[in-house]
């Protein structure tokens, strides 16, 4: 039990982290600060990718340490070319871009190989799961609560970090969504729990209806961004509920999974 409290600690720090560097790779322009929060992701990726292949191969400590040291080396270096071609022109990074997205990429990785990490330390099982069945493991991993309340977690406080710049309408969509994947039916095994969710999550989304219609009526119109928000959120609870259902009769995860990453 020890050992799930401190997978738990881990993760909420890394939420933490994630959403600082997004946050940062979102509105700062300073290089130092950028280059700080990519070395930061790429060490985050390298050690989780390392305890991934000292599972998989059966590697030693010292190698996987090898390893991680290697892969966040090659991970830094996309950005590193950038840092080094601004720094030459004295000139400021832009907020947005290739380094965004690139920082999305590799937050989403990191959430990924958390969740497959941290059940193959907490359970027994997974390794020859995920060995025989990798497609099938890694939409186990997506679908459990390592993935799904830590990406609702990261969400939840990037919101609460970029508050300041963002919209009210679309604070309370990215508050929507993070609570539609945190009421995610396959995170707790346990049908009490799953049916909870379901229904749960239904009136969640239809109190949102309810305001985002009052919204429109009021403003009479809707923000080229908020309105690609709102699809996004549309379509990802779409995908889920529409994965629920198939997984409820055929206990395949692949639609549900699709959905957290949309």
């Amino acid at each position: 039990m020890g050992v799930i409290y401190i997978l738990w600690l881990f993760t909420a720090l890394m939420a933490i982290a994630m959403a600082y560097a997004i946050k940062s790779a979102k509105i700062t322009s300073n290089i130092m600060e950028k280059f700080y929060v990519y070395l930061i992701l790429g060490m985050m990726n390298s050690m989780l990718i390392g305890t991934l292949l000292y599972y998989i191969l059966n590697l030693s400590i010292v190698r996987a340490v090898e390893i991680s040291a290697i892969l966040m080396m090659v991970e830094v270096i996309p950005f590193f070319f950038k840092f080094l071609s601004d720094l030459m022109r004295e000139k400021e990074m832009e907020k947005s871009g290739f380094l965004f997205f690139y920082t999305m990429f590799l937050v989403i990785l990191d959430e990924l190989i958390m969740s497959v990490d941290f059940n193959l330390i907490s359970s027994s099982s997974y390794l020859p799961f995920l060995l025989s069945t990798p497609f099938n493991a890694l939409a186990l991993a997506v679908s459990t609560y390592w993935f799904v309340f830590t990406m609702a977690f990261e969400m939840l406080i990037t919101s609460f970090m970029l508050r300041n710049s963002l919209k009210k309408f679309v604070l309370i969509i990215f508050s929507v969504q993070s609570a539609v994947m945190l009421l995610m039916p396959t995170a707790i095994y346990n049908k009490f729990y799953s049916a909870f969710a379901v229904y749960f999550s239904g009136i969640v989304m239809t109190a949102f209806f309810i305001y985002m219609f009052e919204y429109l009526y009021r403003k009479q119109s809707l923000h080229k961004t908020e309105g690609k928000y709102v699809l996004q959120l549309l379509t990802a609870y779409t995908f889920m509920m529409a994965g629920v259902f198939i997984w409820q009769y055929t206990g395949n995860l692949y639609l549900i999974s699709i959905s957290m990453i949309l």
